[in-house]
Order: C-alpha cells, then sequence, then structure tokens
C-alpha cells in the first residue's frame, strides 16, 4: 500500500523533505539534503578519506546516497532491488553477517597478492 500512495506523501513536502523507502513498511522523511551520503562525505572530508578508500554496505533505499561516495558498494543479501542494482557486489545478509563475510574475503585476496602489488590494494 505505502509504495502506491508514496508519491501523494511526498508531493506537498517536495521542496524541502526527501522521502524514501527504508524497508517494505518503512517510508521516511529526512530534511531536505541531510542523508546518509552528506553525511560520510562530511566524515570522510574530516578525515582526509578519498572515495577510493572507502566502502559501503548498504540494505535500504536510504543507503544509496553513500554510494556516490565510495568505491566499494555493496548490497547486503537482504538489500531491496534498487540497492542491489546500484551495488557493484553483493554480500550476504544481515542475518548471516554479510559485511563480516565481505570482509574476511577481501583480506583472502590481499594475502593471495604479491608483494609487488601491494600499493594496488
Amino acid at each position: 500500500y505505502l509504495r502506491q500512495v508514496s508519491e501523494k506523501m511526498r508531493a506537498p513536502f517536495c521542496d524541502s523533505l526527501d522521502s524514501m523507502f527504508t524497508g517494505p513498511f518503512y517510508y521516511e522523511f529526512t530534511a531536505s539534503g541531510s542523508n546518509k551520503g552528506t553525511a560520510l562525505k562530511a566524515v570522510m572530508e574530516a578525515c582526509g578519506v578519498s572515495s577510493s578508500q572507502t566502502a559501503v554496505f548498504g540494505d535500504a533505499e536510504n543507503d544509496l546516497p553513500m554510494f556516490a561516495h565510495a568505491a566499494i558498494t555493496v548490497a547486503m543479501g537482504n538489500a531491496t532491488e534498487p540497492v542491489r542494482n546500484q551495488a557493484r557486489y553483493i554480500t550476504a545478509s544481515n542475518d548471516e553477517d554479510g559485511i563480516v563475510r565481505a570482509v574476511e574475503s577481501w583480506e583472502k585476496i590481499r594475502e593471495q597478492q604479491p608483494a609487488s602489488d601491494s600499493g594496488k590494494r
């Protein structure tokens, strides 16, 4: 039902609020321009971290703004279709320790690289 009426709910607030689905039955509103992407960008700038040094994980549409600021974008196994479509990688679900599995697999890949490739990680 929310998908059917979400546009009508959003319309009166489109100039001042952003809205998105964060679950099958969660439709959230936030202040315009205030989202996980702007927060991530601010933290990256404060810490001097580039997008090539950043990985993000997401499972709902409110995670998509982060994807614009990271070289590595990962959808959880339980992610919505829009998140899966935007992600570079897909890992196991939240309940299956998807983040841990992804990080462990990256560590295994790094361990197998020759020492001469150390600057290319």
